[in-house]
């Protein structure tokens, strides 16, 4: 079982593996450049999808949207933009700024936020690659005394995000059955071991 933290990185080991009969699992993030015998994951680009049309709802006569993204070498992070981008797409929203994280880590994640909020003048909303990006743009925001007027969205709904929403800091977030997924995923990986098909068994978010 694979969980990548580069999808793009991997290609070549995955492919030494299966060369040796070795079954490779992709877990959350697909990698790329070659095949896994299972990929099991969230849906990422209807995580965008539910996070434009938060969006939508709550600005119906258009606003200015800024971007910030996770990783460009995070698969999942690419689907959730493009499942965004297509739901807003033909709307009054209008992108101001959009940029892409270095990495999930802290540092690069307040680097982003910061960055992206210091270059725009005016904004109405914040998309963020998730809940611990959202937290640092509210930092930012704050200091603009802009924290609970402006939008934010991300996904994970972790506990300090939840907290955020009630204090309405932050707008929504898009809660992830993680428990539920790993529980699948090890179920999946004990079939593959036997020799099975968990693909053809159904349910979950898996894909061959």
């Amino acid at each position: 079982m694979v969980i990548a933290v580069d999808s793009y990185e991997l290609t070549e080991d995955v492919e030494k593996a299966r060369d040796k009969g070795i079954k490779v699992m992709s877990y959350d993030r697909l990698v790329q450049g070659t095949k896994t015998d299972l990929f099991i994951t969230v849906d990422s680009k209807m995580v965008g999808v539910e996070m434009a049309e938060e969006m939508l709802e709550r600005l119906p006569e258009g606003g200015d949207v800024v971007m910030i993204c996770g990783p460009e070498t995070d698969a999942n992070c690419m689907d959730m933009v493009e499942g965004f981008e297509e739901t807003i797409a033909g709307s009054s929203l209008q992108v101001v700024r959009k940029t892409y994280a270095k990495s999930w880590t802290p540092e690069y994640g307040f680097q982003a936020a910061t960055e992206a909020l210091s270059d725009v003048e005016h904004m109405d909303a914040v998309m963020c690659g998730n809940d611990g990006l959202a937290g640092y743009a509210i930092r930012a925001l704050s200091e603009r005394q802009l924290a609970g007027s402006t939008i934010v969205v991300g996904q994970d709904a972790d506990l300090e995000a939840c907290q955020r929403v009630v204090e309405g800091t932050q707008t929504m977030t898009v809660y992830k059955p993680i428990e539920q997924l790993a529980k699948k995923a090890a179920e999946c990986a004990v079939e593959l071991a036997k020799g099975g098909d968990p693909s053809q068994e159904g349910g979950g978010e898996s894909h061959q």
